[in-house]
C-alpha cells in the first residue's frame, strides 16, 4: 500500500492567498505526476487557521468544547471545499464527511475531507484511514521543520529530532486528551492509532514541498519520523 499524505494550509489567509494558491498547485501537481506510478495516492487533508479562530472565539464566550469542535471542523469543510475547486480535477469533486464514503472511493485521485466528528482532530482522521486501508506509512505536513525538544515558535534553539519513538513522542506532546485548538505537531489520539497498527509517522514542513519531494525519491530530507 501507498504513503498517505496529509496536508495542512496553515494561516493562507494571513498569506497572499493567489500566489500561495498557485504555489501550491504546481507543486502538488508535479510531485504527483513524479511519483503516481510507485504510490497509490495522496490524500489531502485540510486543517486550517480560521478553524482555530473559530473555536478561539466560542471558548470565549463560553461556549461547550463540543461547541468548539463543531465551528472547527465546519471551517475545515469549508477550506476543504475551496481546495476541491482549487485542485479540480485532480480530485474526486468530493469534500467527505464520513470515512466511509471516502474509503469506498479510494483511487487515483486525490480525496479531501476536514474534521468528522466533535472530539477529533483530522490528524486522527488521517490515522483512522490509513488503518481502515492497511497504510504504513503516513506523511504529515505541518507549518514546522519536523518534531522538537521544544516549540521552535517559542525558542530558538530548539532542536530538531529526525527520530524518535512512541515514548518519546508521548513525552514530548505533553497531553493525552483532547482539547480543542490544542495541536502539537501530531495529535494524541492519531498516535495511538498508529501505534496500535505500526504506522511510520513522517512530519515534513509543508511550506517546503521539496522536502516531501526528496522523501519520496528516498533521498536525505529535513523532518522526523516517527516509528511506532
Amino acid at each position: 500500500m501507498g504513503k498517505l499524505v496529509v496536508y495542512p494550509i496553515n494561516k493562507i489567509l494571513k498569506r497572499k492567498i493567489e500566489e500561495e494558491i498557485d504555489e501550491f498547485k504546481k507543486e502538488l501537481r508535479k510531485i504527483r505526476e513524479g511519483y503516481k506510478s510507485k504510490y497509490d495516492y495522496i490524500y489531502e487533508q485540510i486543517a486550517q487557521y480560521i478553524g482555530g479562530l473559530y473555536t478561539k472565539l466560542a471558548k470565549m464566550i463560553g461556549l461547550s468544547e463540543k461547541i468548539q469542535d463543531i465551528l472547527g471542523i465546519d471551517a475545515t469543510r469549508l477550506n476543504a471545499r475551496l481546495m476541491t475547486y482549487v485542485l479540480n480535477n485532480l480530485t474526486t469533486g468530493k469534500v467527505y464527511r464520513n470515512i466511509e464514503e471516502l474509503v469506498k472511493d479510494f483511487g487515483n485521485k486525490i480525496t479531501i475531507c476536514g474534521g468528522i466528528k466533535p472530539g477529533q482532530r483530522t490528524d486522527k482522521v488521517a490515522a483512522d484511514i490509513a488503518e481502515r486501508l492497511g497504510i504504513k506509512i503516513l506523511i504529515n505536513l505541518t507549518d514546522v521543520d519536523g518534531v522538537f525538544d521544544k516549540n521552535p515558535k517559542k525558542y530558538k534553539n530548539a532542536k530538531l529530532i529526525p527520530k524518535l519513538d512512541y515514548n518519546k513522542f508521548v513525552e514530548l506532546s505533553g497531553v493525552k486528551k483532547h482539547i480543542p485548538s490544542y495541536h502539537f505537531v501530531f495529535d494524541f489520539d492519531a498516535a495511538e492509532i498508529c501505534h496500535k497498527n505500526k504506522i511510520k509517522v513522517v512530519i515534513i514542513n509543508g511550506h517546503k514541498l521539496d522536502n516531501l519531494d526528496k522523501f519520496l525519491a528516498g533521498n536525505k530530507f529535513i523532518g522526523s519520523i516517527i516509528e511506532f
